[in-house]
């Protein structure tokens, strides 16, 4: 839906502000899909599995821009864009009907969500960077290189309002 919005919006900085909502939702959904395909894939088959995603994964970085490119050339980028909208409205729909795989709990044994259980995840996660730093510098590496793309993604969106303008 946020992306339906980009044609409309009147300043570039309202397009970062955009982006920014993207990658929070993308932040959020790419660890549990993750977690939800590993649940939904029986061992035996995760390894075909994971090489089947990874190369579908490759072919969209190919296919895609190709794609966006033959809809600008037919039509305008705006259609582009909500070409792009529609399409990933259909998947987040798509993504609905996928069957449930966690366990039903009774309401009685899942907590509540408060102040003290988010204080008590910190302090795990805190003593665990703690014991093991070099995961903590990998992650922190990963984490790093993760918004230094995602700051060149968003001057191709600059770039590109600004020449599509």
């Amino acid at each position: 839906l946020c992306i339906a919005l980009i044609p409309v919006l009147p300043s570039l900085v309202y397009v970062y502000v955009i982006v920014f909502i993207i990658n929070i939702g993308s932040a959020m959904f790419e660890p549990t899909s993750m977690v939800y395909m590993t649940k939904l894939i029986p061992e035996k088959d995760r390894q075909r599995f994971n090489a089947l995603r990874s190369f579908i994964n490759s072919c969209g970085t190919l296919i895609g821009p190709a794609i966006a490119g033959l809809l600008f050339w037919m039509g305008t980028p705006d259609t582009a864009i909500y070409v792009n909208s529609v399409a990933l409205m259909l998947s987040a729909f798509i993504i609905l009907l996928l069957p449930n795989v966690d366990s039903q709990k009774a309401p009685s044994e899942t907590e509540k969500l408060s102040w003290k259980m988010i204080k008590d995840d910190f302090k795990v996660v805190y003593k665990f960077s703690h014991t093991h730093t070099f995961i903590l510098k990998i992650y922190l590496l990963f984490v790093g290189m993760t918004i230094f793309m995602t700051a060149l993604d968003s001057l191709e969106a600059a770039f590109a309002k600004e020449v599509i303008l």
